[in-house]
């Protein structure tokens, strides 16, 4: 019998147990320091000085416009081209937002131009992928929506203005005039999309105006 009342009443008496115990802690006095007398250490965090922040202080205005900002991220993802004749970057931009980028190099897997020379036939590296093509392989994984701007660091080719137009490029920010090609303008005057140079020392020069050099 005894073992019986223990099974019914052991799982009330643990309840009415823990409800005293909370009724308990409610009743207890928590001290809490005075909000007047909390206060932040003055220390350096990921390069913020504490000391130096202001409530409602006024940010710098010295901000990289979208261009240049996208065009910087171009000549930075450039440098890590495997091709010793030119290393050019690619971005691709919709609505301020990064889509995708590229560099030019050779077939993933496959010998690299750093470590062999060039395969050149008829002017041109045949080894190496160009960065607008990589960059639009790339973005085809997650869709490449129409209507997006690429930032390259050298003029588009040929065969690569037809792929940016194909895909639905409607402006090409590009910093290097390199062998621009009479027919590939064509095709932008005639696919209505704008062409802009934005040359490496504008590009340059708005870094060196922000607060990062």
């Amino acid at each position: 019998m005894a073992n019986k009342q223990d099974k019914n009443w052991g799982f009330p008496r643990f309840f009415f147990a823990l409800l005293e115990a909370a009724s308990r802690l409610l009743k207890a006095k928590r001290k809490f320091p005075n909000k007047s007398a909390i206060r932040l250490e003055k220390t350096d965090y990921l390069g913020y000085n504490r000391e130096n922040m202001q409530i409602g202080a006024t940010m710098s205005t010295n901000r990289l416009a979208w261009d240049e900002y996208f065009a910087a991220q171009a000549l930075l993802i450039a440098n890590r081209s495997t091709c010793k004749r030119a290393k050019v970057g690619a971005v691709l931009v919709k609505d301020n937002k990064v889509i995708s980028t590229g560099y030019n190099g050779s077939v993933s897997g496959t010998e690299h131009c750093i470590d062999h020379d060039c395969l050149v036939i008829d002017g041109h590296c045949v080894r190496t992928l160009h960065a607008e093509v990589n960059a639009i392989l790339q973005g085809a994984e997650r869709g490449v929506p129409k209507g997006f701007t690429a930032y390259v660091t050298h003029f588009p080719c040929l065969n690569c203005t037809k792929q940016l137009l194909q895909v639905g490029c409607k402006r090409v920010v590009y910093i290097n005039q390199y062998r621009i090609d009479d027919y590939a303008q064509y095709l932008y005057r005639e696919k209505e999309v704008e062409l802009v140079h934005l040359p490496l020392d504008d590009v340059k020069k708005a870094i060196a105006q922000t607060d990062l050099v």
